[in-house]
């Protein structure tokens, strides 16, 4: 397998950027530092990446799971508005969450000599993506950081305090947590800061009031259904994504609780319909748009072989009809 330079950067121990700053001279690196990459580059037989000014396909490929909800297709929708700011053209493939699909899309990618590709999330593992990509340069957009492969995602434990907080500040100490599905990131990150707000807040967490869903109507529907099955006190709930939230607001109303005079509900990711669903779901809104955005700026750099850019994404608490003060139960 070709090593990159990511290799070398993680053999000599330092950033990519001091190893493109080294094999493009482009300034000064400390002679110490110097032996370190040169040892790398050796002990690696790395060969830099040919500039290919005159081979470009001027491509760049785009792997999402689907290409048809809110979440993909606002990501995609950033990547779109930056990419047309340059003469890239993008060419996007679904994944259909299957990792047997996603391989062979990055092996067509790959045979049609693409300049970079973005994957959102990604399901195969990196051994394989470095196998068949070789050397051109991948980036991840939420998936696990890892020391192969940069990695372009909000920190959604944060986001998961912002909307336990939320309904604690509002009176609540009896609070339930619909997940999203146990391989996802995010919903395990979301899990987590959840967890931490019921800490921070002295709460104690009862793991009777956490259900497993799926990200999906259905999901959401049925991890509602088991939740008032389990017949523990709650008077609100923290829903890891929008969709299952809109689920789930069914299964109350199935149950004869309204929402929200006898359950709180918080969701996540600021979908479309949060605004003409009934009653209008108080969410929290991650900038998917912008993170498109800056994906396709970090896959420029990468193909430049310059480092990524910083990014400080922030979440916002969206209050509308579905969240109310416990004392007005």
């Amino acid at each position: 397998m070709k090593s990159t330079i990511y290799d070398v950067a993680q053999r000599s121990g330092v950033s990519v950027a001091t190893v493109s700053r080294y094999l493009n001279r482009s300034s000064q690196v400390k002679a110490e530092t110097v032996r370190n990459i040169e040892d790398a580059i050796a002990t690696l037989d790395y060969s830099p990446r040919k500039k290919r000014a005159t081979h470009r396909s001027m491509m760049i490929g785009v792997i999402a799971p689907t290409l048809n909800d809110s979440f993909s297709l606002e990501i995609l929708e950033g990547i779109r508005a930056a990419c047309g700011l340059h003469h890239y053209k993008l060419t996007v493939q679904p994944s259909y969450w299957n990792l047997h699909k996603e391989e062979e899309q990055l092996r067509i990618f790959k045979q049609q000599k693409l300049d970079a590709v973005i994957v959102v999330i990604g399901f195969c593992p990196l051994e394989m993506v470095k196998e068949i990509m070789t050397d051109t340069p991948v980036l991840f957009v939420c998936r696990d950081k890892n020391d192969w492969y940069p990695v372009l995602w909000s920190d959604n434990v944060i986001g998961g305090r912002l909307a336990t907080n939320h309904l604690i500040q509002l009176g609540h100490s009896h609070i339930a947590h619909i997940t999203g599905p146990d391989s996802s990131l995010d919903s395990n990150d979301r899990l987590t800061g959840y967890r931490q707000s019921l800490e921070a807040s002295g709460m104690k967490i009862d793991n009777r009031l956490v259900v497993r869903g799926d990200f999906s109507l259905e999901g959401g529907y049925r991890a509602m259904k088991s939740l008032l099955k389990r017949g523990v006190k709650f008077s609100a709930v923290f829903i890891a994504n929008d969709l299952s939230a809109f689920g789930a607001m069914r299964a109350l109303n199935e149950h004869g609780l309204q929402v929200p005079s006898d359950i709180s509900v918080v969701g996540f990711d600021d979908h479309a319909m949060c605004d003409y669903y009934i009653p209008k779901l108080t969410t929290i809104k991650q900038p998917l748009f912008d993170i498109g955005k800056h994906a396709y700026s970090t896959v420029l750099n990468l193909m430049r072989e310059q480092p990524a850019e910083s990014f400080n994404s922030t979440f916002e608490l969206v209050v509308r009809n579905s969240t109310q003060r416990i004392e007005e139960h």
